[in-house]
């Protein structure tokens, strides 16, 4: 995994119980909902929206603060991003 190096590249400082986050958390299934919800199923760089149907297609939620930098699953964590970004 290249976190470590990338969390030390952009400084981002990890908190005395990081460490324990680092094993495999459950994530919580309904982040990707609450995030593209808040989003509108819009990427938050370009806008991009493509449905077919009613379904979003090449859209996802991501983690601000990764989860295991100890990020929570909160839609206020998350950003809606497409395919490109």
């Amino acid at each position: 995994s290249l976190h470590d190096d990338i969390r030390a590249a952009v400084g981002l400082e990890l908190t005395t119980a990081a460490p324990a986050l680092r094993a495999r958390r459950t994530r919580d299934a309904a982040f990707r909902e609450a995030v593209l919800t808040a989003y509108e199923y819009r990427c938050g760089v370009c806008a991009f929206d493509v449905r077919i149907g009613q379904r979003s297609v090449g859209l996802d939620a991501a983690h601000i603060m990764w989860c295991q930098a100890g990020g929570p699953d909160e839609a206020r964590n998350g950003v809606a991003l497409c395919v490109l970004h």
